[in-house]
């Protein structure tokens, strides 16, 4: 078995130069790409989507915080008598 390293190595001297700039321009634009998949566009998304999600929440909070606020005043509330509620 012949060295993988070294077919590789011997592979890539046999190469013109210009094919191994296309080569080598192949894959920095592989590697761009990836770089962008993985890296940038997640967090850009995010970014993206933060302020609506978080204008949302803090709607749903405001109208948790009004609900626990009657559910407290409902229970501070007097209790209605039997006749009272006939």
């Amino acid at each position: 078995m012949s060295d993988p390293a070294g077919q590789a190595a011997a592979w890539w001297t046999s190469r013109q130069q210009r094919e191994r700039q296309t080569v080598r321009a192949g894959a920095l634009a592989v590697g761009i790409v990836i770089v962008w998949l993985l890296g940038v566009q997640p967090a850009w998304r995010t970014l993206r989507d933060t302020p609506p999600q978080l204008d949302r929440l803090d709607a749903e909070l405001a109208q948790m915080q009004r609900i626990a606020a009657e559910s407290r005043e409902l229970r501070n509330a007097a209790p209605v008598s039997t006749a009272q509620a006939a």
